[in-house]
């Protein structure tokens, strides 16, 4: 019984973990694309100018 319940732990932290990894990702993901975006507005901004 010990040894089960020593690995559900194991697995449950493993998950837990898991979760927080593909949160981050998720986020990184989201403000590169914010990031993208921004700089596209302000070069495309400039370009219009130049014309």
């Amino acid at each position: 019984m010990e040894m089960a319940a020593i690995i559900l732990k194991i697995l449950l932290i493993i998950l837990f973990m898991g979760l927080l990894v593909m949160t981050f990702l998720m986020f990184g993901a989201v403000a590169c694309d914010l990031f993208k975006i921004i700089r596209n507005r302000k070069y495309g901004r400039k370009r219009k100018e130049e014309k």
